[in-house]
């Protein structure tokens, strides 16, 4: 039973909470066992590496929270974490508690390094590179007959925790560089409510144009292709993508070789203050709740900005046209116990009106990042699986047959 079905199955009446307890307990030290196995350092993520408003927030993690509240006999819940001064998101992110050093070792075929992009920011990334076709050593002048893409990734957290190096974000872009045969380069942006709208937008466009430095150069593979550039990320990361794109297609210039091939959004956090079908529905579900986005957007937006600020709602009353903004094809993450998904529905339906080429996966047993959580899971694999055909497809590899590589439909369910 994976975590999908698990999460689901929690907030049901009838509902083993020992087994709840139980999974929860594999998870944590199934993470522990993988990172060890792999010979990366484990260590402790501070959740208040950004602030000292936030010291409390490290006292105990969501995991722990649900089971306390389950061995007192009570529903399970994060309410154990939450503080006056509404550090609960640093909280909940202490769930993905442990982080990992890079290791230049290949692990399941890649290879891990970190580099920083701008010292003052403190922006960094860490680099994913397959080792079966990373085009040889510099030193030999040796170069693979194959060229590959590059996904600049970005980790989700509502703008608010987590980074790069938080172990789950480390397999995953482990397997994604594994699966679509690419160089993952994964970024470190600033975090509310420390660095407001844009910093995070800004950040991210100066690790988009780090790629084309003599740094970056010096780490990437010689086969690697910068003309064959997509974005991928995860909720906000997912946000990010969209934000980015834009940017490049209207006022920036990436030099002659870099280019953008497509765009991945996981499970996008979008939101407006009209709260959707789904969000009056759900109130609660797994991983994300409204109370959850609605800090996210509150630490992230400008003061007295609303929800509906084109950060957040990029079809909403106050956010551009982009009928004329010339945007790559998109592949659109839908979870159906996500309490986002009205507001992902909505952006891919807002992208096909505005002539863009969009296709939406909706796996409808997936909870917020489900990719994440249980990332060996049947739904899981799937999902990997539509994001690497996507990425092959336009990146004009073969690629195994796949309704997302030559999509006739808007939507596919899986």
């Amino acid at each position: 039973m994976h975590v999908a079905r698990y999460y689901t199955c929690k907030f049901r009446a009838g509902c083993s909470k020992s087994s709840i307890v139980q999974r929860i307990r594999f998870l944590k030290s199934t993470l522990r066992a993988s990172c060890e196995e792999s010979g990366s350092e484990v260590k402790q993520l501070h959740l208040h590496r950004n602030s000292e408003d936030f010291k409390r927030a490290a006292c105990c993690t969501v995991a722990d929270a649900f089971v306390m509240d389950v061995e007192q006999h009570r529903e399970p819940s994060d309410e154990g974490v939450q503080s006056d001064d509404g550090s609960e998101n640093r909280a909940l992110a202490n769930m993905f508690e442990q982080t990992v050093s890079a290791n230049a070792t290949p692990v399941d075929g890649v290879a891990t390094f970190d580099a920083v992009v701008d010292s003052a920011l403190g922006v960094w990334v860490r680099l994913f590179v397959p080792t079966q076709l990373d085009g040889g050593s510099k030193e030999s002048g040796s170069k693979s007959a194959e060229t590959m893409p590059l996904v600049l990734y970005f980790h989700g957290g509502g703008f608010v925790a987590l980074t790069p190096d938080v172990a789950l974000y480390d397999q995953f872009c482990r397997r994604l560089a594994a699966h679509s045969h690419a160089v993952v380069v994964s970024v470190c942006y600033r975090l509310a409510p420390e660095h407001k709208f844009p910093a995070a937008y800004d950040d991210s466009f100066t690790a988009l144009e780090w790629l084309n430095s003599e740094a970056a150069k010096s780490l990437l593979p010689p086969n690697v292709d910068l003309s064959r550039t997509f974005l991928c990320g995860d909720s906000a990361g997912g946000n990010i993508v969209h934000h980015l794109a834009v940017q490049v297609a209207e006022s920036k210039d990436l030099g002659p070789n870099l280019k953008l091939a497509g765009l991945v959004l996981i499970q996008p956090f979008f939101g407006g203050e009209e709260r959707t079908p789904a969000e009056v529905r759900m109130q609660n579900p797994a991983i994300l709740s409204i109370d959850h986005c609605d800090f996210a957007w509150k630490a992230f937006l400008p003061p007295d900005a609303t929800r509906d600020h084109p950060a957040a709602h990029v079809f909403g009353p106050h956010s551009k046209d982009l009928r004329n903004v010339a945007m790559p094809p998109a592949l659109i993450i839908v979870g159906g116990l996500d309490i986002l998904q009205d507001w992902e529905m909505r952006y891919a339906e807002g992208m096909k009106e505005a002539g863009k080429d969009v296709v939406v996966c909706f796996y409808e047993d997936g909870i917020h990042v489900f990719c994440l959580l249980d990332q060996t899971a049947p739904t899981a694999d799937k999902m990997m699986l539509d994001v690497a055909s996507f990425i092959a497809t336009h990146s004009q590899f073969p690629t195994p047959t796949n309704p997302v590589a030559s999509h006739s439909q808007f939507v596919i369910f899986r």
